[in-house]
């Protein structure tokens, strides 16, 4: 179950992406578009620093489509 709402969310992602290609980088702008909060791609409530599985897992996302800049 946990598992598909991990593949909804990353099909969320992705369509956000293609819609929103500017908004790729992880912003305050991103995650009021996507209704996540920081904690969700961050160890840290309030964002920065350390990623979650999820924000280690988006990062390589955006490497893997060329969209990642350091």
């Amino acid at each position: 179950m946990k598992l598909r709402l991990l593949e909804r969310i990353a099909i969320g992602v992705y369509v956000l992406l293609a819609l929103f290609p500017s908004a790729a980088f992880a912003t305050p702008d991103y995650a009021r578009q996507t209704g996540f909060e920081c904690k969700y791609c961050h160890i840290d409530s309030i964002g920065g620093g350390p990623l979650t599985q999820e924000g280690k897992t988006f990062l390589q996302n955006l490497k893997l489509e060329g969209l990642y800049r350091p």
